[in-house]
Order: C-alpha cells, then structure tokens, then sequence
C-alpha cells in the first residue's frame, strides 16, 4: 500500500472528510487532495500531525511498516505495567489528539501554561 492509500484509509477509519482534516491540521482542502492522489506527500512534520489526528501509528503511516492503530501498538509496548497506563497511554492520545485541533496561537498558549505548571510543581518539590 502506497503512502497516499494508507492516508486515505486512515482518514476515512476516522469518519473525516478531507475538509474536516484539513481543518484539524490548518492546511487547505487542496493539500489534503493532493496528498491523497498521490500528486505530492506531506512533510514529516505534517505526516507525524496526520498520524496523531488520526490515531494512527507513525512509522505505518510514513512507511507502511508495523500495526496502524497506535493504542494497540503502544499497549503492547507497555505490557505489564498495568491498567494504569493504558489509562495513561488514552490521556497522552487525547491530548496530542486535541493538540494538533488547535490554532497556532492556542498552542503556544496552552504550551506556556503547562509550562507555568510544571515550573510551579518543581518548586513544591
């Protein structure tokens, strides 16, 4: 399967129109378009934003190697650590999830608040 058949796969596993995508990832319908018929691939950078808004494995994504569905993947990674990190594993898959949802700005700020956070939490140590 060619890159552009898995992206095709990928987005319609997640129930998105290419419009839709191309909203979550702030591109235009047009690239998406492109990246599905093969006329152009996207850059790492936008194939690790298509990988995590549609919960997909990376490395599948890029090269077609190893398990699509990243959860599944992650959780045999992590075997034996318990129920706990598979809520874990769910939390970092939502948030990269709903990272990747929001605009440049929201990101920044969402970056520096959790940085806030972090900063505070060290100093209660």
């Amino acid at each position: 399967m060619k890159i552009f058949q898995r992206i095709i796969t990928a987005r319609k596993r997640s129930a998105l129109t290419q419009a839709k995508l191309a909203k979550l990832l702030n591109i235009t319908r047009a690239s998406c378009g492109h990246w599905e018929s093969g006329i152009s691939t996207p850059s790492v950078a936008n194939l690790s934003r298509l990988a995590v808004a549609l919960d997909v494995s990376f490395e599948w994504l890029a090269t077609g190697r190893g398990e699509m569905e990243i959860g599944k993947r992650m959780r045999e990674e992590n075997l034996g650590y318990g129920v706990e990190s598979d809520a874990l594993l769910q939390e970092q898959q939502e948030m990269h999830s709903l990272f990747f949802r929001l605009r440049m700005d929201q990101r920044a700020a969402l970056l520096d608040f959790m940085r806030t956070l972090s900063t505070k939490g060290e100093s209660k140590k």
